[in-house]
């Protein structure tokens, strides 16, 4: 189930390709509304009401505000990215995601750094300038996706709010603001569904179960694995990005980002490794403890 969610949401940039000729904020609307359809479908059938154990607790609920700003606009510049060829700056900044949270967690959370964080953390700083120097322009998709959902998850992980709880309340609020966007559109002849293409039609309704689906199978799959074996199987997800820009997108792989893209992979392979050690090393602490108690 977490590798299908993984599967998904690496042939995103496809879907977002073939609505490139809509606006970001269009398709952003879209995706919200029906989202949250879908996920208030899914807790009425389930009968779970997830977002009760969100709406229940006051600061859970101006927490996930925060987090719905910052779900927006990773969303969005995600979208535009696709639209504007831009892709591999988008998986780009889906492989530097992991580090940008443990650096978050740091300077938040006040937790601290192994050596070989330090070491992954300062390569993907060399990556950036290096991509800065050479290209002549800050990499800001990667950069800022990074930061936004970095900051989404250190939300969720400070206030301890439920995923499709969390989920289901961000879109709930973020709903009323797509619907006033797509009735000005409306208003003005602009929007693009329901506007004479059924192909359309259906891709963005389709904008809901392609953001819920995903998330229902990572959540369930989650709940049956080690957290050590999902945070190595998120690599996933920019790795099919990355050939998906390349080989079905057709974007042009430059010297200058290829040379980028191997120093993260270096910092990934540095990062994996701490986390492999740090499971070995809790594995042996949780051993010596059962052998003591026997």
């Amino acid at each position: 189930m977490a590798f299908c969610s993984y599967v998904l949401w690496g042939a995103f940039p496809v879907y977002f390709y073939w609505l490139r000729d809509i606006g970001a904020t269009e398709i952003l609307a879209h995706r919200v509304l029906w989202s949250m359809v879908l996920l208030v479908v899914f807790g009425l059938l389930a009968r779970t009401y997830p977002w009760k154990r969100v709406f229940g607790n006051r600061r859970n609920v101006l927490a996930c505000a925060a987090s719905a700003v910052l779900l927006a606009v990773n969303w969005l510049i995600y979208i535009w990215a696709i639209g504007n060829q831009m892709a591999l700056e988008g998986s780009l900044g889906y492989f530097i995601n992991p580090l940008v949270s443990v650096l978050l967690a740091v300077v938040v959370l006040k937790e601290s750094l192994s050596p070989l964080q330090m070491i992954a953390i300062a390569l993907t700083g060399v990556a950036v300038c290096y991509l800065t120097f050479m290209v002549g322009e800050v990499p800001w998709v990667a950069i800022s996706l990074a930061l936004a959902f970095g900051a989404y998850g250190l939300i969720h992980k400070k206030y301890n709010i439920d995923a499709i709880g969390g989920l289901t309340v961000e879109t709930f609020l973020m709903a009323p603001f797509a619907f006033i966007y797509l009735m000005f559109l409306v208003s003005g002849s602009q929007q693009h569904f329901l506007a004479g293409s059924a192909r359309i039609d259906l891709l963005l309704l389709c904008a809901g179960p392609i953001t819920s689906i995903p998330m229902l199978l990572y959540l369930k799959g989650l709940t049956r694995l080690r957290l050590t074996t999902v945070a190595l199987m998120q690599y996933i997800v920019p790795t099919l990005q990355f050939v998906v820009a390349i080989y079905i997108l057709n974007e042009p792989l430059s010297r200058e980002k290829l040379v980028a893209f191997v120093l993260i992979w270096i910092a990934l392979l540095v990062f994996s490794v701490d986390i492999l050690k740090q499971r070995a090393h809790n594995n042996r602490l949780r051993s010596a403890g059962s052998t003591s108690l026997n």
